[in-house]
């Protein structure tokens, strides 16, 4: 009995470290409303985030391999907005986030990123918002 409860313990610590880790989308958006904010799904990268088009590298952003079975979602916070991908995997967050990062920079914007996981949560502007910053953790 002992060693089915351990293998199951293992079964289960693998899961969650493997698929689990700041990137189900569902708990995330779940967490986010929960937080009072509002989530919509969105197939079009450019109506979530709009800093593609502010420095009109629209085209290219979506032709970058770590958009590939991304999901995207727009995220209302009061009056602050974010947009949410959850990516494939943590290299692809983490590889979409150094992109943004380097565009917005570019063209003298700031960047108020969250990123866990699979998971990356970029406000448009800077934004005080431990209870969704939370749900990305």
């Amino acid at each position: 009995m002992g060693r089915v409860a351990l293998g199951l313990a293992v079964v289960v610590a693998v899961g969650w470290f493997m698929f689990g880790r700041g990137g189900d989308a569902e708990a995330v958006t779940d967490c986010i409303s929960d937080a009072g904010a509002t989530v919509q799904e969105s197939s079009e990268f450019a109506q979530v985030f709009p800093y593609a088009i502010a420095v009109r590298s629209l085209d290219r952003v979506q032709s970058f391999p770590e958009l590939e079975g991304a999901r995207f979602y727009f995220v209302t916070y009061g009056s602050d907005r974010a947009m949410l991908f959850v990516g494939k995997g943590d290299d692809e967050a983490e590889a979409f986030e150094t992109t943004l990062r380097g565009m917005v920079t570019r063209e003298g914007g700031t960047f108020a990123a969250r990123r866990a996981g699979k998971t990356l949560l970029v406000w448009e502007r800077p934004t005080l918002a431990p209870a969704i910053d939370a749900c990305i953790d």
